[in-house]
């Protein structure tokens, strides 16, 4: 032990004040230069302007301003994925706020959406559809042998299903065929009539399949 004196620095151990003391606490900075020695370089001739008169604002290109047509295609785009979160209209507030925030959305989108679905709900058929009339189903999955179908929303009760698409931009045949084919799948698996819409969110336009 440093009291029995066997410890090579016992002569440094001050047992009244229980401290262990060795060396010099003494120190200074030193301080390096480089070798190198900068050379000053002298300019001959130096260019000098007013700023004010050589600066130009370049105006914004219209193709960085998004036009009306693509405000209403983007504003369509998220209320598409708006409503696939969405099973009754209590739910819109919650999953806007969700959005937004997954989104960036700036205020004035907020308000944009808002007004397009309140609009929108004030067709009674659409209003109907998001009634707690339906036990409803959202972009699941319809397997087959060979296939994989994956309609935006169905609804169902005790008589009868409803399937319905969401689409953006300008009507397509192909849009009809598709919803045929969920309404077949449906009737197969349900046993029940099934009646299927697109609902055309930039058109504002619903279609009977």
């Amino acid at each position: 032990s440093l009291e029995a004196g066997q410890f090579p620095l016992s002569k440094h151990w001050d047992k009244g004040a229980l401290t262990l003391s060795y060396g010099n606490r003494e120190f200074s900075y030193v301080r390096t230069e480089d070798a190198r020695k900068v050379r000053p370089v002298e300019l001959e001739k130096y260019e000098e302007s007013n700023w004010e008169e050589e600066l130009v604002l370049k105006p914004v290109t219209s193709s960085l301003i998004p036009s009306e047509r693509e405000i209403k295609i983007n504003t369509g785009i998220v209320i598409h994925q708006l409503l696939s979160k969405v099973r009754y209209t209590a739910d819109f507030e919650k999953v806007l706020t969700e959005i937004t925030w997954e989104e960036a959305l700036s205020e004035e989108d907020v308000k944009r959406i808002k007004e397009r679905i309140s609009k929108s709900f004030e067709n009674p058929q659409i209003k109907h559809w998001f009634s707690k009339k339906w036990q409803v189903i959202n972009e699941s999955a319809i397997l087959t042998s060979n296939n994989e179908y994956r309609p935006d929303r169905v609804m169902m009760d005790n008589q009868e299903v409803m399937v319905i698409d969401y689409k953006t931009g300008m009507r397509n045949d192909r849009d009809i065929r598709q919803v045929k084919n969920y309404m077949t799948l449906l009737e197969e698996l349900e046993n029940k009539p099934v009646k299927g819409y697109l609902w055309y969110i930039d058109l504002e336009e619903i279609v009977t399949v």
